[in-house]
């Protein structure tokens, strides 16, 4: 005869395996628990305490994906707690949901704010584009983050980045222009190019980057000249 998934003792092994010492024990419970038994608070629990685990933090953020509201609340809430692994894969999970997390966005631009990793930056900036691609408030961040030019040497999330920042910062146009604005302003040169390079694949760039230059100009005075450097 087979083994009926919802049998309380096939939920009750799935949880006592969530507790074993062998990561890839624990990974391969957490992705069943979610499969085979009800939600139900029992597991949220242990999904929450597998989240906050560095360890288990992927495999648990995974898991919260498959399970609606919830899931998402759980992660929310990990964005505040968890260490290092546990806060960049809760944003890497809510970022794969996209728009349909768009109620977790004001938190995750919360904790980015927070955020003193870079690596961990990184992937909330990624996450919050992907879910607000038109938000001011990411669009600040997404400038925010090239005007820092911050990143962990290792992190391979880096290209992938900058190009989902051109691609949202042209998509989202007139909005962007604020943030594209300060950039053009900022002392760095990568900055400063990074802004042109976006804007010039705006509508109408050559009037927008010539006013904006203009007005940059003539907010700082020749010490805020973008082309400072040959001046």
């Amino acid at each position: 005869s087979r083994i009926d998934p919802q049998d309380t003792r096939v939920r009750k092994a799935t949880l006592a395996a969530m507790r074993d010492r062998n990561v890839e024990v624990r990974a391969e419970a957490i992705a069943a628990v979610v499969a085979l038994t009800p939600l139900d608070s029992d597991i949220v629990v242990a999904l929450s305490k597998a989240l906050l685990a560095d360890e288990d933090a992927q495999a648990a953020a995974t898991a919260l994906l498959c399970v609606g509201d919830v899931g998402i609340e759980t992660l929310v809430k990990a964005l505040e707690r968890g260490g290092n692994a546990s806060r960049a894969a809760t944003a890497e999970a809510l970022g794969c949901l996209g728009r349909d997390a768009a109620g977790a966005l004001p938190a995750l631009l919360r904790s980015l704010k927070r955020e003193r990793d870079p690596k961990v930056r990184s992937v909330m900036t990624l996450a919050a584009a992907r879910i607000g691609p038109k938000d001011s408030a990411t669009l600040a961040a997404l400038v925010e983050r090239v005007l820092r030019e911050e990143h962990a040497p290792e992190d391979k999330r880096v290209e992938e980045l900058f190009a989902l920042e051109i691609r949202v910062l042209t998509s989202a146009g007139q909005a962007a222009l604020p943030a594209l604005e300060n950039a053009l302003r900022d002392r760095a040169a990568h900055a400063r190019l990074f802004a042109v390079k976006v804007l010039s694949q705006l509508p109408a760039s050559i009037k927008i980057v010539q006013e904006l230059v203009a007005r940059a100009q003539q907010v700082g005075g020749r010490g805020s000249c973008p082309r400072r450097n040959r001046c």
